[in-house]
């Protein structure tokens, strides 16, 4: 279902100062994904454990621009296609006179189609410290370009009614008059999953976008202020923003899970039912005799 290795990006060698990146690229068969940080309905989003040389510390993952995957009556957030999970390096002056470095990582991740299957892998790497490393070059600077450090944009927000309604001024140029795709960074609070809500909506006027997302009928939290990620765009050439939601108002109660949550919630038992499955099969596969 998937095909990763573990790849790294160095234009100028290993140098203190100099940027060095390494990534997992999980190349997906068709109609197979795995997850952001935020799944969304159901999903894990996919771990990596590091084990590096004294003087080499990694930072935290880069994750590339999620979409929104339909798996029956869910709508996850994740990657299909190859992408690439991208994390920095920071190497001080004594790891970078060595002539190589022995990089090895053990990653877990979750690959769905309508069923789930827990998949982990094993990698090590040899850095050579003064070879430049660029093969990947493309990949790294399509995810690192996406991710380009932007001012997150900041808004209030109020209920009214069942939904949560807010307006942006200052969204980039090429975000304006395009649909805008909204991932919540915080899972269970909105339900942003489907456009097709009958309680969302958003609309463009004067260059600012207004916005209004029905909550989540698995809400059990009241924040006062929200994270979201918005992109548009397709492909290499998608664009994103961040925006820092403060919630004005107070939450109104949770809508009722006959209306909102009961797929959602019948399909996640489905969901770690699939789970216990993969892992009772793996045992029985360890007990099997050869033949």
């Amino acid at each position: 279902q998937v095909r990763a290795r573990l790849v790294v990006h160095a234009p100028q060698g290993v140098q203190p100062g100099q940027p060095v990146w390494l990534g997992l690229e999980l190349a997906h068969q068709p109609d197979w994904h795995t997850y952001w940080r935020q799944p969304g309905d159901s999903g894990l989003p996919t771990q990596l454990e590091w084990q590096l040389p004294a003087g080499v510390r990694a930072g935290e993952i880069v994750w590339p621009l999620p979409r929104k995957l339909k798996a029956g009556p869910l709508t996850n957030y994740g990657y299909d296609g190859t992408t690439l999970l991208v994390v920095p390096l920071q190497v001080d002056a004594r790891a970078s006179q060595r002539p190589q470095l022995d990089i090895r990582l053990h990653a877990n991740w979750l690959v769905c189609r309508l069923e789930c299957i827990p998949q982990e892998g094993n990698f090590a790497l040899q850095l050579p410290t003064q070879v430049s490393q660029a093969t990947h070059a493309a990949a790294f600077d399509t995810v690192l370009r996406q991710q380009a450090p932007i001012a997150p944009l900041s808004a209030s927000a109020q209920f009214e009614g069942p939904h949560l309604s807010f307006t942006l001024n200052a969204l980039p140029a090429t975000m304006r008059d395009q649909h805008v795709q909204i991932f919540p960074e915080q899972a269970d609070l909105l339900n942003s999953a489907t456009e097709q809500h009958p309680l969302a909506l958003q609309s463009w006027q004067d260059q600012r976008l207004r916005v209004r997302l029905p909550q989540s009928g698995q809400r059990t939290e009241s924040p006062r202020s929200l994270n979201l990620l918005l992109t548009s765009g397709e492909g290499n050439t998608r664009v994103a923003a961040r925006v820092q939601l403060s919630i004005d108002s107070p939450w109104p109660p949770a809508p009722a899970e006959a209306t909102s949550g009961a797929p959602a919630a019948e399909a996640g038992w489905g969901f770690w039912l699939a789970l216990l499955g993969a892992f009772g099969g793996g045992i029985l596969l360890n007990l099997m005799p050869c033949v």
